[in-house]
C-alpha cells in the first residue's frame, strides 16, 4: 500500500529529471523557459537575419515591443491571404547536421495567431512546413525535427485576420537549435 502514495512523487520527480535533460529547457524548475538561447557545442542560436514588408501593404506592418518577460520582440497582425511581412533566418551553420531540434520562442504576449513556418533542407533544396499556433504555447516551444536545414521563413499570411503574430527580434530569442 505505501508504494502506490509513493507513486506519483516518483513520477514527479522522474519528470523534473526528464524536463531538466529535455533539449530546449534550460532549467527544470520553470514552467515555461523563457531564458535566452546559449551558443554550445550541439546547441546553436539563431536570430532573423531579414524582416521585409510586401510592396503591396502601405505603412509600418510590424512594430517592436517587449514581451511580457522584458524580452525585445518584434510583431504584426494576421493577414489572411495577403503577405505583408516575411521573417527570413538565413544560415549556414548547420547544413550538414544530421538530426537536430528546432525550438522557436513564443513571445509572452503578441502572439496569439497560427503561423506556418517554411524550411529548407539540402541536398535536394526541399521545402517542408511546420504549423505552429502562438496562441496555445509561449517560450521556447519545440516545432520541426530535420537534417541540413539552411533556410527557416514565416509570412503574416495565414489564413486567418484573427491575432498576432510574433517573434523574437534576436539570436538570444529566435531559434534554439540542438543538433
Amino acid at each position: 500500500m505505501s508504494s502506490r502514495r509513493l507513486l506519483p512523487t516518483a513520477l514527479a520527480t522522474a519528470a523534473c529529471a526528464v524536463a531538466a535533460l529535455f533539449p530546449g529547457m534550460s532549467s527544470a524548475s520553470a514552467a515555461v523557459d523563457h531564458d535566452p538561447c546559449r551558443v554550445g557545442q550541439t546547441h546553436y542560436c539563431i536570430g532573423p537575419t531579414r524582416v521585409t514588408q510586401g510592396s503591396q501593404c502601405p505603412g509600418s506592418q510590424y512594430f517592436k515591443a517587449t514581451d511580457g518577460y522584458g524580452v525585445s520582440i518584434n510583431w504584426t497582425y494576421s493577414n489572411n491571404n495577403v503577405s505583408c511581412v516575411r521573417v527570413d533566418y538565413n544560415y549556414d551553420l548547420i547544413r550538414e547536421k544530421t538530426a537536430c531540434q528546432y525550438w522557436f520562442y513564443v513571445p509572452a504576449g503578441h502572439a496569439t495567431a497560427p503561423i506556418y513556418i517554411g524550411y529548407w533542407t539540402h541536398p535536394y533544396n526541399k521545402k517542408y512546413v511546420a504549423r505552429l499556433d502562438e496562441n496555445a504555447h509561449e517560450g521556447w516551444t519545440h516545432v520541426f525535427d530535420a537534417a541540413q536545414v539552411y533556410d527557416i521563413q514565416f509570412q503574416d499570411n495565414n489564413g486567418t485576420t484573427a491575432g498576432t503574430i510574433g517573434w523574437g527580434d534576436s539570436s538570444a530569442y529566435g531559434w534554439s537549435v540542438w543538433c
